[in-house]
């Protein structure tokens, strides 16, 4: 042993630890970027109209709750709901 060096300072990393390394070092910046966007709340738009184009029920008030229930769920989520049946 040199006097002054400990005995890690001599020795020499293996090819599979140097990638093993190389791969967390790696992988620490990739996902450190990703910190903010990956747990953040997701974007919700103002002011959003959704339509839907669906088939003529045969019996009318099944056509009527249908759209009651879609204007519900637009309120609920703050979305303009319309719906036009072929």
């Amino acid at each position: 042993m040199i006097k002054g060096k400990s005995r890690k300072a001599e020795k020499k990393w293996s090819r599979r630890e140097f990638m093993k390394a190389g791969v967390a070092g790696l992988g620490a910046v990739a996902l450190g970027g990703m910190a903010g966007k990956s747990f953040g709340a997701p974007a919700v738009l103002k002011g959003t109209k959704l339509t839907i184009l669906q088939g003529t029920y045969f019996i009318a008030p099944g056509q009527d709750l249908y759209k009651r229930q879609a204007q519900e769920w637009g309120q609920a989520n703050g979305v303009q709901m319309s719906a036009d049946f072929l």
